[in-house]
Parts: structure tokens; C-alpha cells; sequence
């Protein structure tokens, strides 16, 4: 071999070298905290994960009714992340009524029928919530039939004792107890998840 086809064989394997040892910075599993990213440098960043049932607690508040409808009441669920590291949070969340259970009835297992209708605005964008930080969601629903006491005459269907909330991309509910009316034909109208 001369001396210069043996240089281009030395450098053609160290090219093959580089590309193979570059191929080798993968990034690695994801962690418990969410979703890796290596940059070109090779660095390591991590991506704040979605906002599961797990880290968050719920509630509802009442924030008054339709003036001209006094059977309409509108409210605003808020989610809080209860975990040290920050989650996001897009879309809507899913809802379910529950009543008491017809055989016991002692505790909220029994499912009414439920309709989550996403008319209310605004609509969805990634919300971050780091540690204890809230998110609201616009809730609206018809309660049967009221008087201008605001007692119910007409119930439309059993009264909820539960809601349940899904948050978006999850299967897990977080319970909230109910201390409203009926919910004519299950239909709550939502807005998606903001700060």
C-alpha cells in the first residue's frame, strides 16, 4: 500500500469514528418529571409534563347565573398543581356527574348521564402551572326549573352529589363534591383550561 492510499484509509476511518461515536449521543428514558430533550451541544433538558389527576386538586365556585334565565348558573372549576415541579395543561376537561348509588345509596358511584359541550370561550392554548399555581375552566348548565327563590320545581333529572374532572390527555378524575341543582340533560357547557 502506498503512502498515500494508506492516508486516505486512515481518514476515511476516523470520519466513520466520528459519525458512529455521534450516533451514540441518544438521549435517554424519560424521567418521572417528563419528556427529554438533547440539544445539539448535547445537553440534556427536560420538558415540563403534562398535569395528571394525581398532582391536582379541584374545585368549583359559583359565579353567579344568567340574569334574564333564572334556572342558568354558570361557575368556574379551577385545578391546582400540588406537585414541586411544573405541568401543562391544554384543552378542555372532561366531566361526569355522579349520584348516590341506588342500592346503598350511601356513596357517588352511580354515573348520570353526562354531556360536556365546549361552546363556552376561550378556547385551547398550553397553560404551565408550576408549583401551586391555578388553572379556571368556564362551566354553564341549566338546573331545571326554579323558582325566583332559586328552589327547584322541577328537576329535570336526579341531583348530581359529585362531579368528577378528567384532565386533558388523562384517564384519572379528580372528585369535587356537588352543592348545586340538577343538571338538566347532563349538558354543561365548557370553556378549555386558562390562567
Amino acid at each position: 500500500m502506498n503512502r498515500r492510499r494508506a492516508h486516505t484509509v486512515l481518514a476515511t476511518g476516523l470520519a466513520a469514528a466520528a459519525v458512529a461515536v455521534a450516533g451514540c449521543d441518544t438521549p435517554s428514558a424519560l424521567s418521572e418529571s417528563g419528556s427529554q430533550t438533547t440539544t445539539h451541544s448535547g445537553s440534556v433538558t427536560t420538558a415540563s409534563s403534562k398535569c395528571l389527576a394525581s398532582q391536582l386538586t379541584a374545585s368549583l365556585t359559583a359565579a353567579g347565573g344568567d340574569p334574564d334565565d333564572t334556572n342558568v348558573t354558570t361557575a368556574e372549576l379551577m385545578v391546582t398543581n400540588t406537585r414541586k415541579a411544573s405541568c401543562t395543561l391544554q384543552g378542555y376537561p372532561g366531566l361526569g356527574l355522579y349520584t348516590l348509588d341506588k342500592a346503598t345509596q350511601t356513596s357517588p358511584t352511580q354515573l348520570i348521564p353526562t354531556q360536556a359541550v365546549r361552546t363556552l370561550q376561550p378556547g385551547p392554548k398550553l397553560v404551565t402551572l408550576g408549583p401551586g399555581q391555578s388553572a379556571k375552566a368556564n362551566l354553564r348548565w341549566v338546573s331545571g326549573l326554579l323558582n325566583p327563590g332559586r328552589d327547584v320545581i322541577d328537576p329535570c333529572q336526579p341531583a348530581p352529589e359529585q362531579l368528577r374532572v378528567i384532565p386533558p390527555d388523562d384517564t384519572k378524575q379528580v372528585s369535587i363534591e356537588w352543592d348545586y341543582a340538577s343538571v338538566c340533560d347532563g349538558r354543561i357547557e365548557e370553556s378549555a383550561f386558562y390562567q
